[in-house]
């Protein structure tokens, strides 16, 4: 791999050790990944939750910055693309020492220079790259957006990848960058346009069930009506859950779709029966339920006004807890209109973070003995079944429903 000659003397020491870990580390994994240079980038969303960095990353953090302040300002706009509640969480088991881990890595990301916005592009909180911009993006649905739905070009930079690139300004030229790699590998038909948030993840996820490796692109057709933002936004966390996959095409819609309105593949027919089985609760009918929890990706105003409307006038049974993961806007938007007092009173807890299983979930698991658990996104119910829990996926309705039953109820195939 080619280096110009600044990012030389930024290998080389001249700037800082700081910088030096940063094009070090960009030089290696391009040259192991047959990149041929450094592409400049202006964002970089950094995806570091506590779970996933223990406590060797915030160390390794803490050591970086230790540099000078001037040998350790990020090149790039750098992000941060997760918070934990740490705080709110304690009321549920979540351990001092999470706590105060997590808190280490917050200061650690801050002294490097993040802006700490705490969202994700796919809320739309923080500034949207350009179509065809080169970025650097930490998790995968925020990167599948990107890719997807604004014809952005990342690959999964994973939390030491995002933070090189930020320091440096730069990402390796290879994988979703280069247009050979953007091309459908598969074409599926949709048979029933999803109705729900859960439908659209459950195409997402089944999908991802067929595909055989990540780069298996798929182009999806057959859609009755544009998906929209959100839709869009579970598509894709879901594939990305299932399959790995960092990019997909839906005819009409998203911004590189046109180009492969010729392309020669079979046509799969995606059948309604299959997204049916990814939100189906038949396994856990009539269990006991411990958990309900909403929000992977995060709910944005329009999901807080539905579960509002859905718990107006119930409460959550005794035996079961209902967390709503909410974006901070809708979350202060709700308390200015009166939505949070009601949802809390209801039984609902609002809380501003990513998402669950970035929020110490194992240890609450393991502090509450739950196990039984339904949500309305079938990517976190994929992560859950992984670690620990009895977790299906279904509509939002069937959620709500089944906290109030105190018990897991089989929601309605869709004709």
């Amino acid at each position: 791999m080619q280096l110009t000659a600044h990012q030389q003397k930024m290998l080389d020491g001249n700037f800082g050790p700081a910088y030096a870990w940063a094009m070090k580390f960009l030089a290696d994994t391009g040259s192991v990944l047959g990149a041929d240079r450094l592409i400049p980038i202006r964002y970089a969303f950094f995806m570091a939750d506590t779970d996933a960095m223990g406590e060797a990353g915030i160390n390794f953090m803490e050591e970086l910055a230790l540099a000078a302040p001037e040998q350790r300002i990020p090149a790039a706009n750098l992000y941060l693309e997760s918070r934990q509640t740490a705080a709110e969480l304690a009321d549920y088991g979540l351990p001092q020492w999470f706590m105060d881990l997590d808190q280490r890595r917050l200061n650690a990301i801050a002294k490097l220079g993040c802006i700490m916005e705490y969202g994700h592009i796919n809320n739309h909180s923080i500034p949207a790259p350009c179509f065809g911009e080169s970025i650097a993006m930490g998790s995968t649905p925020t990167a599948i957006y990107a890719n997807s739905a604004l014809g952005a070009r990342t690959n999964f930079e994973a939390g030491p990848a995002a933070l090189a690139s930020a320091l440096a300004g730069y990402v390796p030229r290879w994988g979703l960058h280069l247009d050979e790699n953007r091309v459908p590998k598969r074409v599926f038909e949709v048979e029933r346009t999803p109705q729900s948030l859960a439908e659209w993840g459950a195409l997402g996820a089944a999908i991802g069930l067929r595909l055989n490796n990540a780069s298996e692109i798929p182009l999806i057709k057959g859609l009755r009506e544009h998906p929209g933002a959100l839709a869009l936004n579970h598509i894709g966390a879901s594939l990305a859950s299932y399959a790995a996959v960092g990019l997909f095409h839906i005819e009409g819609v998203t911004p590189e779709a046109h180009q492969f309105n010729d392309i020669d593949l079979p046509v799969e027919r995606l059948t309604a029966t299959e997204l049916d089985a990814v939100i189906s609760t038949e396994k856990l009918d009539g269990q006991v339920l411990d958990l309900v929890v909403l929000g992977a990706p995060q709910m944005g105003w329009n999901e807080v006004v539905e579960l509002a409307q859905l718990l107006d006038g119930n409460q959550v049974a005794d035996c079961t807890t209902l967390l709503a993961f909410v974006d901070k806007g809708s979350i202060e938007t709700a308390r200015t209109l009166g939505l949070a007092d009601k949802l809390e009173a209801a039984g609902c807890r609002l809380l501003d973070g990513i998402d669950y299983f970035q929020s110490g979930s194992e240890p609450i698991r393991q502090a509450n003995g739950w196990t039984t658990t339904l949500t309305a996104s079938p990517k976190l119910g994929n992560i859950l079944n992984g670690a620990g829990y009895k977790a299906a996926a279904t509509t939002l309705e069937t959620c709500v429903a089944s906290a109030i039953a105190g018990h897991v109820i089989q929601g309605e195939a869709k004709a």
